[in-house]
């Protein structure tokens, strides 16, 4: 298992125009608990909060600024009404995509929004002790990184981090904050702090500017392991032979979030073909667990398999 902290700047980044992709992130959400120790201080998850209005609003203000004028100079071809028609089709879709975008930002129901919370729902926040306050109090009294405009976010995170983390684990240190840079190489972590670390925690920090930059690097091999296990855990509800193994089986499967169409497929034909799966599909976890699934199918593939599924996840519908 690695310790990774993901600091605000980059949660939020998912709401602008980074290179860190949500794909990226929903990848995070399997290796939880398992393969990968997210270390969230309340500081960042409470700066995540106070700022995601602030950054949706600065990107929804970008993208209304898409220029579609056409020059006069291009008057007399062919081709100008014809682009002329695109360009009010493209300002039409932009204009209903922009309110469709600003109602779900309202009700929090944005692609980012579900990816993030799907992960903050399987972190336990690390809490603000007094301690960690003055601490954070006395680093920047005495100018010690990190710390920007006199506030203590970052000093309050990294006391946090500080405190809370394991003893001799290393960690991989996830943030876009120049607060935490090398003045020289700004690709490289701030010398007084690596040094710290490596002193009070007798382990080694890792540093990345981009959450792509971790993934590419060390998700790759972590996620075939989690991959595989997926792959075993649905050849082992193939294979069920009793109503018990299949509730243990789905407790195995629920830790999981991304599913790929192949996959849906596959345990849908697993509930209909194996009746120690289909036969109790009403029962609450077996519901709950293919309920969840099918929404990653879209609903314009066809499948008799799905269709199944849906079929008898309708007729035997429960409230919770």
């Amino acid at each position: 298992m690695i310790n990774v902290f993901i600091d605000a700047n980059i949660w939020l980044s998912l709401y602008d125009f980074s290179n860190d992709d949500l794909d990226q992130f929903r990848k995070l959400s399997d290796l939880i608990d398992t393969d990968v120790n997210i270390l969230l201080p309340v500081q960042v998850r409470d700066e995540f909060d106070r700022n995601r209005e602030n950054k949706i609003y600065d990107a929804l203000k970008k993208f209304n600024n898409i220029s579609t004028q056409i020059p006069n100079m291009c008057r007399g071809y062919p081709e100008f009404n014809e682009l002329q028609n695109k360009i009010k089709e493209i300002k039409d879709l932009h204009k209903n995509f922009i309110a469709k975008v600003e109602k779900d930002a309202k009700d929090g129901s944005l692609y980012a929004d579900k990816v993030i919370n799907a992960i903050f729902a399987k972190i336990t926040p690390l809490q603000i002790t007094t301690d960690v306050i003055k601490q954070a109090q006395l680093r920047m009294l005495v100018g010690n990184p990190p710390g920007k405009d006199r506030k203590l976010g970052d000093a309050i995170n990294w006391e946090t981090l500080l405190n809370k983390a394991q003893q001799d684990e290393d960690i991989f240190f996830v943030s876009a904050d120049k607060d935490y840079r090398s003045i020289i190489d700004d690709k490289s972590f701030n010398a007084y702090l690596l040094n710290e670390w490596s002193n009070k925690k007798k382990s080694t920090l890792f540093y990345y500017s981009s959450l792509t930059d971790f993934i590419n690097k060390h998700v790759g091999t972590i996620e075939l392991k989690s991959e595989n296990e997926k792959i075993d855990a649905i050849d082992q509800l193939r294979n069920s032979r009793s109503f018990l193994k299949t509730h243990s089986v789905i407790e195995q499967l629920n830790k999981f979030s991304s599913w790929s169409n192949d996959q849906i497929i596959d345990l849908c034909i697993i509930a209909d073909e194996n009746n120690q799966v289909g036969a109790i599909i009403s029962d609450t976890d077996i519901h709950t667990f293919y309920t969840t699934l099918l929404k990653g199918w879209d609903n314009n593939i066809h499948n008799e398999y799905v269709k199944w599924v849906n079929d008898m996840l309708l007729e035997n519908n429960y409230t919770e």
